[in-house]
């Protein structure tokens, strides 16, 4: 290996560490929560993280905005909605409690064409 492929390589040697160090909720990660509190984050066009399970009763979602555009949280079953969060502007957190029964619902934010972009998540309330 000749001296400037060494140097060449050593800006990516010392990136790839602080990049994996930065990991958390990507979408498509599963998260399983005990507790009744779960951190929902809402970006263009996704929630994150995209799978979350959680057991029955009272749970608080704290949702927070980190894009660019109003977002909206809603939780469906089935064509129910069961409690929702409006007027989510970047940079808003909000939080909202409730009682929820096993089974599996959506998240979905359908403000504008959000929905057809793909921006919605699954839950799944176990007993």
């Amino acid at each position: 290996m000749s001296i400037r492929s060494i140097v060449l390589a050593l800006p990516v040697v010392a990136v790839v560490p602080l990049l994996a160090a930065c990991g958390g909720d990507e979408p498509g990660e599963t998260a399983s929560q005990s507790a009744s509190s779960v951190e929902i984050v809402a970006t263009e066009y996704a929630f994150s993280p995209e799978n979350v399970t959680v057991p029955a009763g009272e749970i608080t979602f704290t949702v927070r905005n980190d894009g660019q555009e109003e977002h909206e949280f809603e939780i469906f079953q089935g064509d129910r909605v069961i409690d929702e969060v409006e007027g989510l502007i970047p940079g808003l957190e909000r939080d909202l409690s409730v009682d929820l029964a096993a089974g599996e619902y959506r998240i979905v934010c359908q403000l504008n064409d959000h929905l057809q972009r793909g921006m919605e998540a699954t839950l799944t309330v176990t007993p």
